[in-house]
């Protein structure tokens, strides 16, 4: 989950101004927190639904 936020993150950062969040991403932290509740240590592929999430939160 880790590798596929952190991609994800960083396709943002790259295209933040194509997508129009330059100004929102430069002055905004994010915390981001994924719990195993399992305990399984399955893959997850987190980084779509971290893409959606950021951009609707800093487009309200």
């Amino acid at each position: 989950m880790r590798e596929s936020i952190q991609r994800a993150f960083a396709y943002l950062t790259a295209q933040k101004s194509k997508i129009g969040l330059g100004q929102q991403m430069d002055f905004t932290d994010f915390y981001v927190e994924g719990i195993d509740l399992l305990g399984n240590h399955a893959p997850c592929e987190a980084g779509i639904g971290f893409i959606v999430a950021v951009y609707s939160a800093l487009k309200n």
